[in-house]
């Protein structure tokens, strides 16, 4: 369009060590989540961690049909009609539905420092223009940063069908005055043109003032007036006259076919992946404004209001908010447990759990039923799994897991290049990896013990074999109890005579019981067994013929590590003792204390000890 600056086409030559762009692409590997969530979550955590102090950022995502008007100034102006054949920019620009996604924050500190990536800035300088406009994968300058520039941006090359992406950012230079920069990048597939081989990496913006004497690949971008004439012609939303921030313009986006289904797509990311952000009634600094709009009409969020699990889930962050702080009791109907590693000894993080009634109004049911696994500092969601119903049916539930400040830099480096998960097995330091793996597990296990697990997943009251008693027992402790394992029958009598005509006692269930501040401190755990005698028409003495713990499929002396502490009765009562009167159908619960962390195998006896 006459009167706008034309920018330059400038493709990456290979040269030594270079990745082709389709590899950069292929970094991000295999993500767990949709590629709406996919998008959502990188963009939003890069916004995050470019928030300024003392402000709320702002962060949207703005979906636009684009008039002639635009599709004029980018085809000539921007991209100045050239690109790599192979790129689908020339049938994007062509095409009668040219659209694109704005994606977009403001209160954040825009892409300042040194427009190359070849040099050191200088002390106290950002890098943050070089990290996200020319390097793949570079990590925050913050050890409690929740992403990286270079994958974030991965992604929005990704959501596009032609690879291709406009930027327009505005930041303050230490001096406190303003620069505006624009650049276009792409991250194609490698092409060949006269004989010389491309990598696929493209930019559109300006050359270098200053030719290098050592021949090194520059473009610079757009600034001052040219880059803030070309962003009015191009971008939506503007800046005001103090605002800094990043404005991205993702072309043709994947799933256009179906603007309504996208757009309910980013809504749906925002509430699954952002839901920490959105209560206006916490602190400043633990929230984000986020916006979705579609061709200028702002779209409603559902926000935490309209899901009684996300709200519930929200109480489980306040909780452990709380109790990071040291500054007050949690939520009185959370419940707050510790996540510990054994050996070596050190407290990992805390699970927050509790539960509300069903029937409650659960939105589109995400978060119902399920553990949530979120970094300390950045408080955004890394993954979510659902774990199943309540025994009742009465309740749901959900639980939050973070783990401590200090050890959150662990939990980032064991995070793939999508953030959506955490992979012990990639960590190179073996107490790194044992202390996210059993995280992850003891978690689980503190929410399935809390859920409280129907009693047909733990019953062995017809198990009549070693493999069907085992398999009741598996999987039952762990975390605040450690796994159980039996080679015997759960019953006894003398043998050589007809069971039927003996007394015996029946195992009935297995009751795991969260550690008490004494187990926690004596590195032990407690699991309650429920018994009943029968084959009897009176009282019986019973008492545990052994208690031993459980290795490699067998069983070894306790050596006293494996004690019965106490027999409980239905009505409550409690005693200390080897032997109990039980009579028929009655029951009494047996408390095992053991080492935290190992496998027990117990047996139980009618008869004098």
């Amino acid at each position: 369009m006459i009167g706008l600056p034309d920018l330059q086409w400038f493709p990456k030559p290979f040269g030594a060590g270079d990745t082709d762009g389709e590899g950069s692409k292929k970094m991000l590997g295999q993500p767990e989540v949709n590629p709406a969530s996919l998008l959502v979550r990188e963009m939003a955590q890069n916004s995050w961690d470019a928030r300024l102090d003392g402000v709320v950022p702002r962060f949207e995502m703005r979906f636009r049909s684009l008039d002639d008007n635009v599709r004029d100034v980018l085809r000539w102006n921007v991209f100045g009609g050239r690109w790599s054949e192979n790129l689908g920019l020339e049938r994007a620009i062509n095409s009668t539905d040219l659209c694109a996604v704005e994606v977009l924050d403001r209160g954040t500190k825009g892409l300042g420092g040194p427009t190359r990536n070849d040099i050191d800035p200088a002390a106290g300088e950002p890098a943050d223009f070089a990290d996200f406009v020319l390097t793949i994968g570079a990590p925050p300058e913050h050890g409690y940063g929740g992403g990286t520039y270079g994958f974030g941006k991965t992604a929005a090359y990704l959501a596009s069908e032609c690879s291709t992406i406009v930027i327009w950012s505005r930041f303050r230079h230490a001096d406190g005055s303003f620069e505006e920069r624009f650049i276009a990048s792409a991250m194609g597939s490698r092409f060949v043109v006269d004989g010389q081989r491309y990598t696929g990496r493209q930019w559109w913006g300006f050359s270098a003032d200053a030719p290098d004497t050592q021949a090194v690949f520059r473009v610079e971008p757009a600034v001052g007036d040219d880059a803030r004439t070309l962003g009015h012609a191009v971008f939506e939303r503007r800046f005001a006259d103090d605002e800094t921030g990043t404005s991205i313009l993702i072309l043709q986006p994947k799933g256009r076919e179906d603007v309504d289904e996208l757009v309910d797509n980013w809504t749906q990311a925002v509430t699954r992946n952002l839901w920490p952000k959105l209560d206006t009634d916490q602190p400043m600094d633990r929230r984000m404004d986020i916006g979705i709009a579609r061709d200028g009409v702002d779209l409603p969020l559902p926000g935490l209001t309209g899901s009684a699990a996300l709200e519930a889930a929200a109480r489980c962050l306040t909780s452990l908010r709380q109790v990071g702080t040291g500054a007050s009791e949690p939520h009185p109907l959370v419940q707050v447990q510790e996540i510990w590693c054994h050996r070596p000894r050190q407290l990992l993080g805390h699970i927050a759990l509790t539960k509300y009634l069903a029937g409650a109004d659960d939105g589109d049911g995400y978060a119902a039923d399920s553990l949530i696994f979120m970094r300390n500092r950045a408080e955004l969601v890394v993954r979510d799994e659902m774990l199943g119903p309540t025994a009742d049916g009465l309740t749901r539930w959900v639980g939050v897991f973070k783990p401590l400040k200090e050890l959150d830099s662990v939990f980032a480096a064991a995070e793939p290049p999508a953030h959506d998960s955490w992979n012990p097995g990639g960590l190179e330091d073996p107490r790194h990896r044992t202390f996210v793996k059993l995280a992850l597990e003891r978690s689980r296990e503190s929410a399935n013990i809390f859920r409280g697990p129907a009693k047909s997943d733990v019953v062995a009251k017809e198990a009549s074999s070693t493999g069907q008693l085992a398999v009741a027992l598996a999987g039952l402790v762990g975390s605040s109890s450690g796994p159980i394992a039996t080679n015997r029958p759960k019953a006894s009598g003398p043998r050589g005579k007809a069971r039927s005509h003996q007394p015996r006692v029946e195992v009935l269930e297995i009751l795991p019981i969260p550690q008490s501040s004494d187990d926690w401190r004596q590195d032990r755990q407690t699991t309650r067994v429920a018994l009943e005698v029968t084959g009897s028409k009176s009282a019986v003495p019973v008492h545990a013929a052994s208690l031993s713990l459980a290795v490699d499929g067998g069983v070894m002396a306790s050596e006293g590590q494996v004690v019965l502490k106490q027999w409980t009765f239905e009505g409550g009562a409690s005693v200390r003792a080897d032997v109990i009167e039980l009579p028929p159908g009655q029951k009494v619960f047996a408390d095992i204390s053991f080492p935290a962390g190992l496998a027990i195998d117990f047996k139980f006896a009618a008869g004098e000890a």
